[in-house]
């Protein structure tokens, strides 16, 4: 099974710098580590480029691959389980303070 997220910054210091971007997938890589996350799926992280009315910068595409399985159950058990552990990381990430949101 395999699909993306797609996110950005809703603060335009941060968009604009895809640092901020490497950032987030730094923390996120060392979070799989730290919480022995195990399961057989890949998280692939790619930059792009994004327009947000007048403002150019950038988002993440996180795709989110699964190893092949013999049924379609434990693939979606196996998805729903790592786009859980994508939801709880994004969710611990600091609320910026510094700059208004974008919306």
């Amino acid at each position: 099974m395999r699909g993306f997220i797609e996110l950005a910054f809703n603060h335009r210091d941060l968009i604009v710098d895809a640092q901020n971007y490497f950032k987030l997938f730094f923390d996120f890589n060392f979070a799989v580590f730290d919480n022995d996350f195990a399961l057989p799926v890949t998280f692939s992280w790619q930059l792009e480029g994004a327009e947000l009315g007048d403002l150019r910068g950038f988002s993440v595409a996180i795709w989110i691959t699964t190893a092949d399985f013999k049924d379609a159950l434990t693939a979606q058990q196996v998805w729903e389980a790592s786009v859980q552990f994508l939801t709880q990381f994004l969710r611990s990430v600091p609320t910026w303070r510094g700059s208004a949101p974008i919306y």
